[in-house]
């Protein structure tokens, strides 16, 4: 049936239009590559229980690629050999992929993803790719939207490059590389979870002006749990546990980012960590609990400028906040009971503002002041092994604070 009708356009030219279509997939068409070569932009390609094993290629359509969610399933080989990628959008702006199984995409490099979408305003939502041998789903292309998966056993997980692209409710558990790979431009992580990442991060933004927000992320063995790597970045209510091999739960490496309301715990390094190069950068209101070696801090401050506020570190197996360039503000924060020094500062530090913070408990020192701070405001240090040490020009410590000590002096 000729499905096209001649429409009158408000220029009063006549001109086709073509009313939607479902094409269903055994019942009209043996495979869903023929179901769409078949269609036209607009319609949907529903694909019935059962399992295909074909690559299945979308081009320049803006077709919906409509499965029955685990009863329609994609496989990436036939007896035992690779055929490709199980789904490939190319150029294809307005396309979705939804609500399918994709599995055992075993080719190399692009022939391994579930799904491969190159193209703007791609949807793919409500995908689970499942023992794929590279990435799960991988989408290129501005305003892309991945909503709603899970990457199971795959070698990576869901990896977006996109300006304003968004990834939100998704899952990767047992990935053998990153979790999700953002890159691109005012992308955003929402609502995720990631859990046991074999090599690589967790959750990686590279993309300026991006962030993680309302994300879980569990079991990195081999890098940091969340890594912030470009400018303009936040992660915010994220909940990261058990980080391993001396990484940071939550890594900062660009400028002008944000740290805010964020658990870290249980990590082999430090559950927060702004490193050289990241100035101007802000940790506030996060609760960061047994993280830290003899040589890793609960919360390390390598950035000029930054601002320390509000935060709860506990338990520490290093330092519980250490700062180690100048001009950093570090105010209101709660430290308890970490194995070296409750809050370490380095020689050689201008502009430091201490206020407000307390620091309890520690097995060190309350406060190792290397560095003389510009400001040294209502600090208070209770029952630690020694209170407001100092080494440096015979600094003394003002009226304004308060100190109790308990215990025997450390020797530095």
């Amino acid at each position: 049936m000729n499905r096209c009708f001649l429409g009158l356009l408000v220029t009063s030219a006549l001109a086709p239009w073509c009313a939607a279509e479902t094409l269903l997939v055994p019942k009209q068409f043996p495979t869903i590559q023929a179901a769409v070569d078949a269609a036209v932009g607009g319609d949907v390609v529903s694909v019935g229980p059962g399992v295909y094993a074909e690559s299945v290629s979308i081009v320049g359509k803006a077709i919906t690629l409509r499965g029955k969610g685990a009863k329609s399933i994609i496989e990436g080989r036939k007896n035992g050999l690779s055929i490709g990628a199980c789904v490939v959008v190319t150029n294809a702006p307005g396309a979705v992929v939804e609500n399918l199984t994709v599995r055992l995409a075993t080719g190399s490099g692009d022939n391994g993803m579930g799904v491969r979408a190159f193209s703007d305003d791609v949807t793919v939502r409500k995908v689970r790719a499942l023992a794929c041998a590279t990435t799960g789903i991988l989408v290129v292309g501005a305003v892309a939207t991945v909503d709603g998966c899970v990457v199971e056993n795959c070698e990576g997980g869901i990896q977006i490059t996109s300006v304003g692209g968004l990834v939100t409710g998704c899952a990767v558990r047992r990935d053998g590389s990153v979790g999700f790979m953002v890159s691109g431009q005012a992308c955003t992580v929402r609502k995720c979870v990631v859990d046991t990442i074999e090599d690589g991060e967790g959750i990686r933004l590279d993309a300026n002006m991006s962030g993680v927000v309302d994300c879980k992320v569990r079991n990195v063995a081999d890098n940091a749990g969340v890594r912030l790597s470009s400018n303009f970045q936040s992660a915010t209510n994220v909940d990261v546990r058990q980080i391993g091999d001396e990484n940071a739960g939550i890594a900062v490496m660009g400028a002008n980012s944000l740290v805010l309301n964020s658990r870290v715990r249980d990590c082999n390094g430090e559950g927060i960590a702004i490193f050289v190069g990241a100035s101007t950068c802000e940790v506030r209101g996060n609760t960061i609990e047994r993280a830290g070696t003899d040589e890793n801090p609960g919360l390390l401050d390598e950035g000029v400028g930054s601002v320390i506020e509000d935060n709860v570190v506990l338990d520490s197996d290093g330092h519980g906040i250490w700062l180690t360039k100048a001009n950093a503000v570090c105010a209101g924060n709660r430290v308890e009971r970490s194995r070296l020094d409750g809050i370490h500062l380095n020689s050689g530090l201008a502009g430091v503002q201490l206020t407000d913070n307390v620091v309890r408990f520690q097995h060190g020192e309350g406060l190792d002041l290397r560095s003389i701070p510009a400001t040294m405001t209502g600090n208070t240090a209770i029952k630690n092994r020694t209170d407001f040490v100092t080494t440096v020009n015979g600094f003394t410590l003002p009226a304004t604070n308060v100190a109790a000590t308990s215990g025997s002096p450390q020797v530095d």
